[in-house]
C-alpha cells in the first residue's frame, strides 16, 4: 500500500520538476501526502486494503492537475480542501502583476514626458511672438496641448505603480510621470497667469 502512495507522490514530484520552484514542489507533495493519510485515517486501519488505497487515490486530482496551465507561469500552486468534503482542488495563487505592466508604465511615462517637452517647445516657438497681442489665446493653446500628455502620464503613473516588479522600466515610468505632472502643474500656473493678464501695449 505504501508503494502505491509513494508512486503517486513521486509522479507528482517528477511532473512538477522544472515547472515550479523546489519550495512549492515540496509543499505540494507534502500536502497531497497529508490528504492521502487523512483519507486513510477515516477508514478502519486494521482492514484497509490495496483496493481502499486505490479508491482514495482515485478521489484525488490526477498528477497532471497540479501542473501550471499551459502558457502561464504561476508562482505557486497549492492544494485546498473543501470544508464540506475531503475532495481536493488545485488553486493557483494569484501572481503579482506581470512585468509587462512595468514596461508599459515606463513607456507611457517616458512618452508623456517627451510629448510634453516637444509640444511645449513647438508651441513656444510658434506662439511666443503673438503673446503680446493675445496672451489668452496663447494660454488656451497651451492648455489644449497638455491634454494628451496629462492623459498619457496619468496612465503611465498608474500602470507603473501596479507593476510592482521593481525593475528599471517601472521606476522610469514613475519618475517620468512624476516629472511630467510637476511640469504640467507649473504650466497650469502659467496658463492662469496668461488668462488673467491683460495685453501689453506700448506708447507710441
Amino acid at each position: 500500500m505504501q508503494s502505491l502512495i509513494n508512486t503517486r507522490l513521486d509522479t507528482i514530484d517528477r511532473l512538477l520538476l522544472g515547472q515550479v520552484s523546489r519550495v512549492d514542489r515540496v509543499s505540494i507533495v507534502k500536502e497531497v501526502e497529508s490528504q492521502i493519510y487523512e483519507l486513510i485515517a477515516l477508514k478502519d486501519a486494521d482492514s484497509i486494503s490495496r483496493e481502499d488505497v486505490l479508491e482514495i487515490l482515485g478521489k484525488l486530482d490526477p498528477p497532471e492537475a497540479y501542473l501550471p496551465e499551459e502558457g502561464s507561469t504561476p508562482e505557486r500552486v497549492i492544494i485546498a480542501r473543501k470544508k464540506s468534503s475531503s475532495e481536493s482542488i488545485v488553486i493557483p495563487i494569484a501572481k503579482n502583476p506581470p512585468r509587462e505592466l512595468g514596461r508599459l508604465g515606463g513607456i507611457l511615462g517616458l512618452t508623456s514626458l517627451g510629448m510634453l517637452l516637444l509640444s511645449f517647445g513647438v508651441l513656444i516657438l510658434i506662439a511666443l511672438k503673438n503673446y503680446i497681442q493675445d496672451p489668452q489665446n496663447f494660454a488656451f493653446a497651451l492648455g489644449f496641448s497638455l491634454i494628451i500628455p496629462v492623459a498619457t502620464c496619468t496612465s503611465g503613473l498608474v500602470v507603473s505603480i501596479i507593476g510592482v516588479k521593481r525593475k528599471f522600466m517601472p521606476i522610469a515610468g514613475i519618475i517620468a510621470s512624476t516629472m511630467t505632472i510637476s511640469i504640467i502643474l507649473a504650466l497650469i500656473g502659467l496658463i492662469l497667469f496668461f488668462i488673467s493678464d491683460k495685453p501689453l501695449s506700448y506708447a507710441g
